[in-house]
């Protein structure tokens, strides 16, 4: 678990990876602390502001987090990356009573073919209890060629509250290049509960760019790759048409550009 720094996440690659079912991926309140007693804030970039004689805010993250009931403390500000999660939950403020909550870690995993989720996958901020703040959501980053199977829940959560303000929620970024199985209908990644309810975090799903390869030999006179002469040689034309055939992974993509050689020596030397 973490404290006052950012010293532990999750960060793993592998070529590929399964999550069984029954099994899970937890880094639910290992993120910053909460605040001391007495009123202190929570700790982290987004800590929720502590108040020793009424009601604390909860921790931000990818969500800002609640402010305390009958004009508590401040909630905690949103300072997640949704384009590169880095970091990991804030922690939500102590209030005049109860005890105040640590944010959710950060799971990093970088799968170069399939990564497959058929367990429960958790980063959710811990519950802040009477007049103390909850703790803020962490993060989730997912890099894998393909994503697939569907997870028992996936669950990026601010962490709940009494009269305390709740925790923001976190970031989620799923890249993938070939194809995922998991959208944003699956995943949630809502502010937690509270006498003010953390701000709701983001979910993120891109397709990454993968390199395609290049183009082999032309085809002339047709208007697409698979139709027209393969390779030709000695044209009898002075304007022919070119056409070439990409592998790209990206089904998205669109080729536009292509470079062909011509030259009146068959080997090229000239």
């Amino acid at each position: 678990a973490n404290t006052t720094a950012q010293t532990n996440i999750l960060n793993l690659g592998a070529t590929t990876m399964t999550l069984n079912a029954g099994g899970s991926i937890n880094v639910n309140g290992k993120g910053y602390t909460g605040g001391a007693g007495g009123g202190g804030s929570g700790n982290g970039t987004g800590g929720g502001a502590g108040l020793p004689s009424g009601r604390a805010g909860g921790g931000g993250h990818g969500g800002a987090g609640g402010t305390g009931a009958s004009g508590g403390g401040a909630g905690g500000t949103a300072y997640a990356s949704s384009t590169n999660p880095g970091t990991i939950g804030s922690g939500g403020g102590t209030g005049s009573s109860g005890t105040s909550a640590a944010g959710a870690g950060l799971v990093i995993l970088n799968i170069s073919g399939t990564f497959t989720a058929s367990g429960a996958i958790s980063a959710v901020g811990s519950t802040g209890t009477l007049n103390s703040g909850g703790g803020a959501v962490g993060g989730v980053k997912i890099t894998a060629d393909t994503i697939a199977g569907t997870p028992t829940s996936f669950t990026v959560a601010g962490g709940n509250s009494g009269t305390g303000g709740a925790g923001g929620g976190g970031v989620v970024l799923l890249t993938y290049t070939s194809a995922s199985s998991i959208s944003s209908a699956g995943v949630v990644v809502t502010g937690g509960t509270g006498s003010a309810s953390g701000s709701n975090g983001v979910f993120t799903l891109t397709e990454g760019n993968a390199v395609p390869t290049a183009a082999g030999f032309p085809f002339s006179n047709a208007t697409t790759a698979q139709a027209g002469t393969f390779n030709p040689t000695l044209f009898s034309t002075t304007t022919p048409f070119f056409s070439a055939l990409y592998i790209d992974p990206n089904l998205s993509d669109t080729a536009t550009k292509a470079h062909i050689q011509v030259s009146t020596d068959s080997s090229f030397s000239s």
